[in-house]
């Protein structure tokens, strides 16, 4: 099979590529109006691609002209990995007017061509629900459960969902280090100003350390609100783990004031320097469950 990837793809995204097969050239060429051009060889069978979905838009416009591209040279359907699906939180309407983002998203991907999607921790199974395309969402639990694993050791400790969104992850996470049900944060979001409010932490609360299980640390705000609620609650030791650390400007910083002992995640998206030196980060490779699950629809997308 054979796996082509954006202009200058990252370390992750390289390593998919070679652990899905023969990675392949594609010739990419910037006109000097900003108009974008690529050329593949004629191909035959199912290709697959290391694509970008996030901001900026001209990733998620290489990723769509790049599976047009070996359709028309003649693949029977493209193979999509791409390890952060971005706009994936834009998985609804909350009124007439808003955007679907999301299922605008993976209709364009399907009209180019894509025949599967392949992706980490998708945010919400919405964005399945909502298009054309066949999703493979690949969780990335165990490797962040047997990461934070040798830091826990026999304390006794609480996995908690952020929100009551992040639930499912966290069940998956307590699982397999707690054999009990997680705890949840319960929030409130104002419908008009988006402003978060806190009502309770439900579930069974033990020890004093809280590991804090979500999909995606962007901002840091849900993170900085669930500490402040389980600080009250007696907690004193906090461990995150992330799937999809996007580390929005800012995020870092409220990291450090919150006192994060240590934080998990995985490497979907490349950290900056200042978010690589936080305190007691540890970033898990999952590049190989990726170029797996690509393998394993190459012959039937």
């Amino acid at each position: 099979m054979h796996c082509y990837t954006l202009p200058e793809p990252t370390a992750a995204e390289r390593k998919i590529a070679l652990g899905v097969g023969k990675v392949a050239p594609a010739r990419w060429k910037t006109f000097p109006n900003g108009e974008l051009f690529v050329h593949v060889g004629i191909e035959s069978g199912v290709a697959g691609i290391v694509g970008r979905t996030a901001p900026p838009s001209e990733d998620f416009f290489r990723t769509a002209l790049l599976a047009d591209t070996l359709r028309r040279a003649g693949a029977t359907g493209v193979v999509a990995a791409v390890p952060y699906m971005g706009y994936a939180r834009q998985d609804r309407q909350q009124a007439g007017g808003d955007a679907f983002s999301a299922a605008f998203l993976a209709n364009q991907l399907a009209a180019a061509g894509v025949v599967r999607l392949v992706t980490v921790d998708v945010h919400s199974d919405r964005i399945r629900e909502a298009s054309p395309l066949r999703l493979t969402s690949v969780s990335p639990v165990p490797d962040l459960a047997s990461a934070l694993q040798l830091s826990l050791g026999q304390k006794d400790f609480t996995v908690v969902a952020p929100d009551f969104g992040a639930r499912h992850r966290a069940e998956a996470f307590a699982d397999l280090l707690a054999h009990r049900e997680p705890a949840w944060v319960e929030k409130r979001r104002h419908p008009v100003t988006g402003k978060l409010t806190l009502v309770d932490v439900h579930g069974d609360l033990r020890g004093e350390i809280a590991v804090i299980v979500d999909d995606i640390l962007d901002t840091g705000g849900t993170i900085e609100l669930a500490v402040k609620m389980l600080r009250a609650k007696r907690f004193k030791t906090f461990y995150l783990c992330i799937s999809h650390p996007l580390f929005s400007k800012g995020a870092a910083a409220r990291m450090r004031r919150l006192g994060i002992a240590k934080i998990v995640t995985t490497n979907t998206i490349p950290l900056s320097s200042d978010v690589a030196r936080l305190r007691g980060m540890k970033v898990v490779d999952v590049t190989s469950r990726i170029a797996a699950a690509v393998r394993e629809h190459a012959i039937t997308p």
